[in-house]
């Protein structure tokens, strides 16, 4: 069967190839049958054994035919708020996968939006109301807050994974964030780096690029 390399960690030297079946299969340094690095766009012909790939030959003169980026399929762009909308519902506690930085800005605009609104409606309103009425809607305000807490860190997770970075480094940013004034500043800073980064342009751990390079 043929292939092609769709990612390939130097480190662990183990791979993936998307097959011209539609199936992916796994392999190691040690599969190939010639002296070559593998590379991501590398043409393939292999044994398939279960979800595991054998007796790979390079095709051709062994360079990738795409520049070392992802050449599977990817998902179609959703635009701006397209994406805000997903990540703020049917991704709303997704840890896992990635995320382009249109997704990272998108969720962070439309839900910083969402609050500046409901702080012009609710403390007007807290201002010039009974003390009941106004504990109330401090109380629905801390509610739409908290509400954005678990997509805020599901973005997060996923922006950094898309960075090839583990998700708990956003754990430790919001513990710096918590010291007062230059803990803030180191973490601001740091999640502006995070939305500024662009993509791995190649299947990582945590998967394929959501995006073409």
């Amino acid at each position: 069967m043929q292939g092609r390399v769709i990612f390939f960690d130097k480190a662990t030297s183990a791979g993936r190839i998307s097959g011209s079946d539609g199936n992916r299969y796994d392999f190691t340094q040690a599969n190939l049958k010639q002296p070559v690095q593998p590379s991501v766009g590398m043409d393939v012909d292999f044994e398939a054994s279960g979800t595991t790939a054998r007796d790979i030959y390079v095709l051709g003169s062994g360079t990738a035919s795409s520049g070392g980026t992802y050449v599977g399929e990817v998902e179609p762009d959703l635009g701006f708020f397209g994406y805000g909308w997903r990540a703020a519902t049917a991704k709303y506690v997704t840890f896992s996968g990635r995320a382009r930085r249109k997704e990272y800005w998108a969720f962070s605009v439309i839900y910083i939006l969402f609050l500046v609104v409901a702080a012009a409606i609710l403390f007007p309103v807290a201002a010039n109301a009974s003390e009941n009425t106004a504990v109330a809607m401090f109380v629905i305000f801390g509610l739409i807050f908290l509400g954005g807490a678990l997509p805020t860190w599901a973005i997060n997770f996923r922006r950094l994974h898309d960075i090839g970075q583990p998700g708990w480094i956003f754990v430790i940013l919001v513990l710096i964030g918590m010291i007062p004034y230059i803990g803030a500043l180191i973490s601001f800073i740091a999640f502006i780096a995070i939305g500024a980064i662009d993509s791995q342009p190649h299947e990582n751990k945590y998967g394929v690029p959501m995006k073409r390079a």
